[in-house]
């Protein structure tokens, strides 16, 4: 029996998996065998509301709501020194959780991975895109201190990566450009939004530096056949026509 109006190929957000498995991992703290005078830590409730209020934009009367405590206490839980402090945990901890997905989305954009060299990686683009999407979609109602932090999270990601300049490294940096164009589309954050088309226009430019530079090397390879460069030299002299 259907305990929840969610068809079965509803797929969570990167968000609802994390708090998921945070509280489903969570271990109340017991007071027995704890020193007196020393802090229990968090019970399942406050640890809940912690997580919600750290992530999300919801009002703590909606957070109250959610873990079936009063709003007064949500009110003393948020004034808390300890419970700000995990709130910035969680949110470092939510942050490399979505760095970690995003990079396993990327594996598929390495050049070495596609099995046949003539296979264009664009078309991946467009499914890793959308997946990406999915998984982000309710990013419009994360907390502004972590929207924040993921945005130079990911600029952080794509400085890095491009500073590589391989060919995988390229692909990887371009798709994380992507991400943030997603991320910043969702919000409506037109500034960030500016940025990631600007990305996009300086990756086009590397990325037909890139395919010269390919083409070059595979053409120079000695295990080639005359059939194999004579074949590339066909599609070269075609693009040449045309960008004539």
């Amino acid at each position: 029996m259907k305990t929840s109006l969610k068809s079965d190929k509803y797929k969570k957000t990167l968000l609802e998996t994390f708090v998921d498995q945070k509280l489903n991992a969570y271990k109340e703290p017991q007071r027995e065998g704890t020193p007196k005078g020393e802090p229990i830590g968090f019970s399942k409730s406050k640890f809940h509301a912690c997580l919600l209020t750290s992530l999300s934009a919801a009002k703590k009367k909606r957070v109250a709501e959610v873990t079936g405590v009063s709003y007064g206490l949500v009110r003393k839980w948020t004034s808390e020194a300890a419970f700000k402090k995990s709130g910035e945990d969680i949110i470092n901890q939510f942050i490399k959780f979505i760095e970690i997905e995003i990079i396993k989305i990327s594996e598929s954009l390495r050049v070495s991975k596609v099995k046949k060299k003539s296979e264009l990686l664009m078309p991946y683009f467009k499914t890793q895109s959308i997946e990406v999407a999915s998984k982000l979609r309710d990013v419009y109602a994360y907390n502004i201190s972590l929207y924040k932090k993921l945005i130079m999270r990911l600029f952080e990601m794509y400085d890095s990566f491009k500073k590589i300049s391989t060919p995988d490294a390229i692909y990887i940096s371009q798709f994380i450009m992507v991400v943030i164009g997603i991320v910043a589309e969702i919000v409506k954050d037109d500034k960030i939004l500016d940025i990631a088309r600007k990305g996009f226009e300086f990756h086009d430019k590397i990325r037909k530096e890139a395919a010269i530079e390919l083409f070059i090397k595979f053409i120079g390879e000695s295990t080639m056949t005359n059939k194999e460069k004579a074949k590339i030299l066909y599609f070269f002299e075609k693009l040449i026509k045309e960008v004539k």
